[in-house]
């Protein structure tokens, strides 16, 4: 099972990237990586991600997680 969320910010804009439930891996938008070809795949399959959570921001203020 994969969860969208938003991974930093970069000029106001979230950056969305894709969330893998077992492991907590982090999956980026390129079609290039192994692990977005197979979460395309399980979207193929009639699946949908989970939606993003509530943000937290970080110490620094620029990146943030789910709160899970």
């Amino acid at each position: 099972m994969y969860q969208l969320y938003a991974n930093h910010e970069i000029t106001g804009e979230p950056i969305k990237a894709i969330k893998r439930i077992a492991d907590g891996a982090g999956i980026p938008f390129d079609p290039a990586n192994t692990d977005y070809v197979a979460y395309l795949a399980w979207l193929a399959e009639g699946n949908v991600p989970l939606a993003v959570d509530a943000l937290v921001p970080q110490e620094n203020g620029d990146t943030f997680t789910l709160s899970v």
